[in-house]
């Protein structure tokens, strides 16, 4: 009887320390945050917006020098409508005219084009952008994870394909949103005062 004693009792402390081994340091972290407040993104996203505005300024004054081709052509357009134009004449401007309509369309198109290609090119490099700092981040959780023993961390701003909360509570001593916020500006501050 004392046999099945013993083993009885190493039988249940065996499995109260399985269960406290299997107890997982779990965190939470809220990514949009990190995204709002980490100083690499945020300066990366206004070399972004900056390249949009000169583009924009830069297509806004073709489109105006294309608007005043237009006017140009409208220009001539009418005067070889003049009933008072000789044959001869009005042969010439609908011919200067035919020329400028070529050229409008041709500008047009140009104009497409680059937009079409800007766009195309500021999404690929935003991917790049967001892709780079995804693999930052994920690094510095892992090594956070790693010096304080983390075992799960979780994103607490991710969403179920429905819409609702991944994480539904979590408490608030189990966020570390902050710490690696603080720990990326820092890594970044510490980077850019290198390379300077």
């Amino acid at each position: 009887m004392k046999n099945y004693s013993r083993i009885l009792s190493f039988s249940v402390l065996a499995c109260l320390l399985g269960q406290l081994s299997l107890r997982a340091d779990t965190v939470v972290i809220n990514y949009q945050k990190v995204f709002e407040e980490y100083i690499e993104l945020k300066l990366e996203d206004q070399k972004l917006r900056d390249q949009v505005a000169a583009f924009q300024t830069e297509q806004q004054q073709k489109v105006q020098s294309l608007q005043q081709k237009q006017q140009e052509f409208n220009g001539i357009r009418n005067r070889a409508a003049q009933p008072e134009v000789p044959e001869a004449e009005r042969k010439s401007i609908v011919e200067k005219a035919t020329q400028q309509l070529e050229e409008l369309n041709k500008l047009e198109q140009e104009l497409r084009q680059e937009r079409a290609q800007f766009q195309k090119d500021l999404e690929a490099k935003g991917l790049r952008l967001r892709r780079g700092i995804v693999e930052k981040v994920n690094a510095k959780i892992e090594e956070l994870a790693e010096e304080n023993d983390w075992e799960l961390v979780l994103d607490s701003s991710a969403k179920s394909p429905n819409g609702l909360p991944m994480v539904s509570y979590a408490s608030k001593t189990l966020d570390r949103t902050d710490l690696l916020i603080q720990e990326l500006n820092a890594m970044f501050t510490k980077q850019t005062e290198a390379a300077e």
